[in-house]
């Protein structure tokens, strides 16, 4: 029914300045090895696992992508405005901030 159920939608303000919004889908765990490999930049203290969130946001005109994955590292500030409408459309899928 995740579909059907009303979802909270949060802004993500990242370390480069940039501003994500969008519902939490999922959260994995990544090894560390495996950031490494893929080119990835890490503190020399990162544990052996990084979350990595799947962020829906929806509005796939304007971002050409339903989805965006963020590592936890580049996440600056998290936070669940209360000022954000979420709508839902006929057509082109749901976007999920306007």
């Amino acid at each position: 029914m995740r579909y059907f159920w009303p979802h909270s939608v949060y802004e993500f303000e990242l370390n480069n300045g940039q501003r994500i919004i969008g519902e939490r889908y999922a959260i994995n765990q990544i090894p560390r090895q495996q950031l490494l490999d893929a080119g990835i930049k890490l503190a020399p203290d990162a544990p052996t696992t990084l979350p990595r969130y799947l962020i829906k946001t929806g509005n796939r005109e304007w971002q050409n992508q339903d989805f965006v994955t963020l590592l936890a590292q580049d996440i600056r500030h998290t936070r669940k405005p209360k000022d954000l409408l979420v709508l839902e459309r006929e057509h082109n899928g749901t976007p999920m901030v306007i």
